[in-house]
């Protein structure tokens, strides 16, 4: 996966702009801790979303897919499961 590719994966879900200040423009993560931060406030479903595609970006373990699997409703259940077809390519 691509910066690119994490960009318009996590936009295609409205989640992109409240994760984009965590970010450099070469794709780097500021911090993970930052990250958590920013993102607790938000519900279960938009976390494990972030925390999936962003782990799979940097490759690292941030969610279980447990976690990710208890909080995904159906809609967006096929999102994933479309990006995940694609092998989270755009």
């Amino acid at each position: 996966m691509e910066f690119t590719d994490l960009k318009i994966i996590l936009s295609s879900f409205g989640l992109w702009l409240k994760v984009s200040p965590v970010y450099n423009t070469d794709g780097s993560i500021k911090s993970f801790e930052m990250l958590d931060k920013l993102i607790e406030k938000y519900s279960d479903s938009e976390k494990a979303i972030i925390k999936a595609f962003v782990g799979i970006y940097h490759a690292k373990e941030l969610v279980s897919f447990t976690k990710l699997y208890r909080c995904l409703d159906a809609v967006n259940t096929e999102k994933f499961i479309y990006w995940w077809s694609r092998n989270f390519e755009a």
